[in-house]
């Protein structure tokens, strides 16, 4: 389905496509997940779920805009300093709650031994 719609947005788009169609695409995955969900009994409304994340994703447009006619250095500059104001807008607007951001502290601790153990491996291989 994203293959789908990239294809068809491309053209149509430009380079605005694969953004708009992976959009797309993951509104719709989104959807059939909250319906599944429901069906399971545990409701949740898109405008609860959505807002934080959209917020986040307009502050971040706005530093990528401001830097839309810059050089590429100042773009790539601008590009990260978009990751880091969406992700403290997340932060700031209470997207996570302390039970989200435990477990992910979990699931980060495994990530060093994870690399450890592959560069040992490449090591030995080399």
């Amino acid at each position: 389905m994203r293959l789908l719609l990239l294809v068809a947005l491309i053209p149509l788009l430009g380079l605005v496509g694969p953004a708009a169609a992976i959009l797309c695409a993951e509104t719709v995955v989104v959807t059939i997940w909250m319906v599944q969900l429901a069906r399971l009994g545990f409701r949740a409304k898109l405008s609860d779920v959505i807002w934080r994340p959209l917020t986040a994703g307009v502050a971040m447009t706005l530093v990528l805009f401001a830097a839309h006619d810059a050089t590429l250095l100042w773009r790539l500059g601008a590009a990260g300093l978009a990751v880091v104001v969406y992700a403290l807008v997340l932060v700031a607007l209470k997207t996570f709650s302390v039970e989200e951001v435990h477990h992910a502290r979990e699931g980060l601790a495994f990530f060093s031994p994870f690399v450890a153990s592959w560069a040992k491996k490449l090591k030995r291989n080399s």
